[in-house]
């Protein structure tokens, strides 16, 4: 497995696509989840959020357990690159784990006053809420 500096380099945007495939499949290998996690980087962070998105999504719910308020908090502003795809995953987790996530994350939103992190919470939580009365 590559190091995770020349993973990061291949997840950046602003590669041709076959190189951001390559650096898909290479960060699919690591174990610490954490490391894709809106990470910060030296140069350029946001040019490999989506991609590190796309990454964390093909994981399970199990695997990703244990990083789901921190996923929330990438919901903090929907414009993000991955933001959006970190929500659609999200909004189909089946762990009670998950609701408790989500409960500290609204009350902690609204503490602080984020008004764009607490609507996008909120509509997360209504679209989970949909999602299991149509289940049912």
């Amino acid at each position: 497995m590559l190091d995770i500096d020349h993973i990061y380099e291949m997840l950046s945007c602003n590669n041709d696509i076959t190189t951001q495939q390559k650096g898909i499949e290479e960060a699919k290998k690591i174990k610490a989840l954490w490391v894709l996690i809106l990470p910060i980087l030296p140069t350029s962070s946001k040019d490999v959020w989506e991609n590190c998105a796309k990454v964390l999504v093909s994981k399970t719910d199990k695997e990703l357990s244990q990083y789901y308020y921190h996923l929330l908090t990438w919901l903090q502003d929907i414009n993000w690159p991955g933001a959006s795809i970190i929500y659609d995953r999200l909004s189909k987790v089946s762990d009670d784990l998950f609701e408790i996530n989500l409960s500290t994350c609204l009350k902690i939103s609204k503490n602080n006053g984020d008004k764009p992190w607490q609507y996008a919470l909120d509509a997360l939580s209504e679209e989970r809420k949909k999602s299991k009365q149509t289940k049912e």
